[in-house]
């Protein structure tokens, strides 16, 4: 059975890519702010990952969402400071409280099923950002459990049907969790690793 932390990829989808951002490079480094961010010591090489708001500040991200509305248009960023040029893909997920979160610890991804990945290659010192625009497209609710039916993404549709319980006695809120993960390519391996970098979002599903 494959590991769960990798996923393959073929190469042939990155050669032109390469050629393109080899002559532009010096043209793509930018200097964003940052949703979240690590720092490490003594000049160690890393990638960041980080979410914006609609503003590109870390700020006006969307919480209380109803049935039918669309959120504005976020940001995810990833920069490279490996010191080379690399392949990342970004995995998205949505997880209900219960689901687990990557496990920072082991450095293993959250076991949920992605929704989709988007793949980008990055000189060093390079920043991308890809715009994300979701909506609650389906939902229904009791007093005590709420399922999320139909979750759109970037006009792309996933049917999850994905429960979500009341958060504790005194709320009758129905909260979920968009997750994105961090993989980046492994030349030896020739698969994707996960890159234990992660944000989440925390939405509450507006039943009212």
């Amino acid at each position: 059975m494959q590991n769960p932390r990798w996923s393959t990829i073929n190469l042939s989808e990155f050669k032109i890519i390469f050629v393109a951002i080899g002559l532009v490079g010096v043209l793509l480094i930018a200097s964003p702010a940052i949703a979240s961010f690590v720092q490490l010591p003594g000049g160690e090489r890393f990638s960041e990952l980080y979410i914006l708001g609609p503003q590109h500040t870390a700020s006006g991200y969307p919480s209380a969402l109803k049935v039918g509305e669309p959120t504005p248009t976020l940001f995810v960023g990833v920069t490279n400071d490996m010191g080379s040029s690399q392949l990342y893909s970004l995995s998205f997920k949505l997880a209900n409280r219960t689901d687990p979160l990557p496990d920072q610890t082991t450095g293993s991804p959250s076991p949920i099923q992605q929704l989709f990945n988007y793949r980008m290659a990055l000189v060093d010192n390079a920043t991308k950002e890809y715009p994300l625009l979701f909506e609650i497209a389906n939902a229904s609710s009791s007093p005590s459990q709420a399922t999320l039916s139909t979750f759109k993404v970037n006009d792309m549709s996933f049917n999850i049907n994905k429960p979500a319980l009341i958060s504790n006695d005194t709320s009758s809120a129905f909260y979920y969790r968009f997750i994105v993960e961090l993989w980046i390519y492994n030349s030896e391996t020739q698969l994707f690793e996960y890159n234990n970098r992660f944000v989440y979002l925390q939405l509450q599903l507006d039943t009212s």
